[in-house]
């Protein structure tokens, strides 16, 4: 059992997120000085458009958004830090978004980016699982309709459509080669199991849960990168905040099918791109994890 005395909000998060609550614990462990610290993680989405889901009574920040105006910062129970000594975000547009607003100044001055690099970075050729997403709530509106056109098109191109976990199956068609590959929707999967099952994986997909709320989700896409999986994913804002932000294929929501069926068709070729031997992601990774180090050493000395 570590010593970091640790706070966490009980919510409808994704099952591996025990996975980074128990990294953020062995990562403050290696400073002694933060061993008995009191830390909070936050994990919800701050970049909220206006009129997003529990966005109500927030304030616009500083980052502007699609609709002309600037996102929320949106800091869901901000009372709840009263008494932490860190606030532990996942998240660098997160992050971005809080402090350069101006508010909850408190919370922002705790604010430490801890990013999820749960593994070391392996690459391997990989062919077992073509497509996955990982939708804790795969029937939210957009979500569904994100998977409803990956099958649709798969169904256009007369090939077997297969959504598995807790979806549905499309009636299977002639089977003939397809651009789109079958989608699996992954939920209940953590630890060695989620670690197995990226090392073969060769395409994520990441879709907003909502129209309106829009903070990268890197718990989701920084462990696959880890994996040598190409990810996917729906544009946000702040992405050249993102150390990482050139080895994620960007498409916007309309593109998400066309999109996922020009990376599975030139599969090779981006994976040479992104995990090849000229990549510098492995170097981007570690620069990122030394510079978790270096801010976390930084805190000690404020302790």
């Amino acid at each position: 059992m570590l010593p970091v005395r640790f706070k966490m909000l009980i919510g409808d998060y994704p099952y591996y997120v025990d996975d980074y609550r128990r990294y953020v614990e062995e990562t403050l462990a290696l400073h002694p000085r933060l061993s008995h610290v009191r830390a909070s993680l936050q994990l919800e989405h701050t970049l909220v458009m206006a009129g997003g889901r529990d966005s109500v009574g927030f304030r616009p920040g500083t980052v502007p958004s699609p609709d002309g105006g600037h996102y929320l910062v949106r800091v869901e129970h901000p009372h709840r830090f009263d008494d932490a000594d860190l606030v532990v975000d996942y998240s660098l547009p997160n992050i971005h978004n809080v402090r350069d607003s101006g508010q909850f100044a408190d919370i922002a001055e705790k604010l430490t980016y801890v990013p999820p690099l749960l593994y070391p970075y392996s690459a391997p050729p990989r062919d077992e699982h073509p497509l996955v997403t990982m939708f804790l709530r795969p029937r939210e509106p957009r979500r569904r309709r994100a998977r409803e056109s990956l099958a649709t098109a798969r169904r256009a191109e007369r090939s077997p459509v297969e959504l598995i976990g807790r979806l549905w199956a499309w009636a299977r068609a002639d089977r003939l080669p397809a651009l789109t590959p079958r989608c699996r929707n992954v939920t209940e999967c953590w630890g060695d199991d989620l670690r197995e099952l990226l090392l073969g994986t060769r395409i994520l997909v990441n879709v907003h849960q909502t129209g309106h709320h829009h903070t990268l989700e890197e718990l989701r896409l920084l462990p696959a990168l880890l994996s040598g999986v190409v990810v996917v994913s729906e544009d946000v804002p702040c992405r050249e905040l993102v150390p990482y932000h050139e080895y994620i294929v960007w498409t916007d929501y309309d593109s998400l099918s066309s999109t996922v069926a020009r990376v599975s068709r030139e599969y090779d070729a981006y994976f040479a791109k992104f995990f090849g031997p000229q990549s510098d992601l492995p170097n981007v990774l570690e620069h990122m994890r030394r510079r978790t180090h270096e801010e976390l050493a930084t805190r000690e000395m404020d302790v």
